[in-house]
């Protein structure tokens, strides 16, 4: 491997002899652990330290801050040739650094495929997610307007129509909600048996039949379930998903059943059940499926990597780590999430504080999104209130569709002013 040491020298002299070569180092350099030489990355801080306290950085100074020998720090200065470069130099001092990591991950990657326990895919999204932290880090930071004009670009696309925005559907919920960010994690909370997983599937079906790409990743039920669900909702003949799973059909509800699954084949909705699910599968499953909205159902199902955590520690890996797999593929993540039990004596409806593991999931959501319906079974429409009880890019709010429990169907009737609308999931 190359040497970078010249380098590193020569951008700790640049700085002894001109702090105000401080601006293009810095822009170029990460931190001081991106020095192999320990002198050099101790200089590095001290002069940094000096810089952002208002104090002159010199050779003096960056000494006594530093505990450096002046013997090295006088080397540093007689091999610099100019100061002219010391953005090349600090350049160079980055390209050593990533070098030096990359090595690091192929060493480790060169043990763990040896291990009895490893797998393919295990170590693959391992090693992919190190990659994407190692080209992420030390990123070179933009000019104070250049976000600006990309906001400016990103709005212009926006009124153009060239940038899709994502919304439920929902006209009552996108109202409060506003829409989905793509790099966002959103969870949808619930005690058990109020309707997570319907709504979720409804959901999906609403998105992908906009012509976005859903990956719907089932940890509670097979993909005949799940489907069956979906065709119910869709189909003008079937009288209940129970119907589709355990009865027999006539001949009309049959071809009905035929041409509604060629329908919803059309949208590209990709089902995937995963009983013990890691977020490294998926993660690979919606890289291969290019998933543009990812559906896991249910957050408290997500396996760990270490047998030993308990829930409250496996909850908090998997949220972080969805929110890291949505920024990674800039998709939107909605992950299912169940209510404390304990919460379940009490009436009314439930609240953030209810979730389990409740502050991480909020730390890590970009909204949460709770559910509640009265405990009945019902042939009718059900009334069904969603709760957005955070939101990071807007208000909170309620409102309330109409859910038809045995063709897992939900209804928007919602008023706005003079505006009105008739929102149906399975249109």
């Amino acid at each position: 491997m190359t040497d970078y040491s010249l380098a590193e020298k020569s951008v700790i002299g640049c700085i002894l002899i001109d702090s105000r070569c401080m601006d293009d180092v810095r822009s170029a350099i990460a931190g001081p652990e991106c020095f192999a030489l320990k002198e050099c990355a101790e200089s590095y801080a001290a002069a940094c330290r000096l810089a952002d306290e208002g104090k002159p950085v010199d050779p003096v100074t960056v000494q006594k801050a530093s505990g450096v020998s002046p013997d090295f720090l006088r080397c540093c200065i007689e091999i610099t040739p100019t100061c002219v470069y010391a953005g090349c130099y600090a350049a160079s001092v980055t390209e050593g650094w990533t070098l030096r990591q990359l090595g690091q991950i192929g060493e480790a990657l060169s043990r763990q495929v040896l291990l009895p326990s490893a797998t393919a895919m295990e170590t693959l999204n391992d090693t992919r997610q190190k990659l994407e932290e190692l080209a992420s880090f030390g990123h070179k930071p933009e000019r104070p307007g250049d976000s600006l004009s990309d906001f400016l670009r990103y709005r212009q696309e926006v009124e153009e129509g060239k940038r899709r925005v994502l919304r439920t559907g929902f006209p009552s919920l996108d109202g409060i909600l506003g829409a989905f960010s793509g790099g966002g994690l959103y969870v949808i909370g619930a005690r058990t048996s109020v309707g997570k997983s319907a709504f979720a599937i409804a959901l999906g079906d609403m998105i992908a039949a906009r012509n976005r790409r859903v990956l719907y990743v089932s940890m509670e039920m097979t993909t005949q379930e799940v489907d069956a669900r979906r065709i119910a909702a869709w189909s003008e003949a079937i009288p209940s998903y129970s119907v589709l799973l355990h009865g027999r059909l006539t001949q009309a509800q049959q071809e009905d059943m035929a041409a509604t699954a060629a329908r919803l084949s059309e949208h590209p909705m990709q089902v995937c059940a995963m009983p013990r699910a890691t977020v490294s599968r998926i993660a690979a499953q919606a890289r291969s499926a290019r998933a543009e909205v990812v559906i896991v159902d249910y957050l408290g199902l997500i396996s760990g990597s270490d047998g030993k955590e308990s829930e409250y520690e496996r909850v908090t890996r998997a949220s972080m780590e969805l929110k890291r797999l949505a920024q990674s593929m800039n998709c939107v993540v909605i992950a299912l999430c169940q209510i404390n039990r304990e919460a379940e004596q009490f009436e009314g409806l439930p609240k953030l504080s209810q979730l389990r593991s409740s502050g991480a999931i909020e730390q890590d959501a970009d909204a949460v999104v709770l559910l509640h319906r009265p405990q009945k079974e019902a042939d009718a429409a059900e009334p069904f209130t969603l709760i957005v009880a955070k939101n990071r890019h807007g208000r909170t709010g309620r409102t309330q569709l109409s859910w038809y429990p045995a063709v897992n169907r939900f209804e928007d009737r919602g008023c706005s002013g003079l505006k009105r609308w008739d929102v149906k999931s399975w249109k």
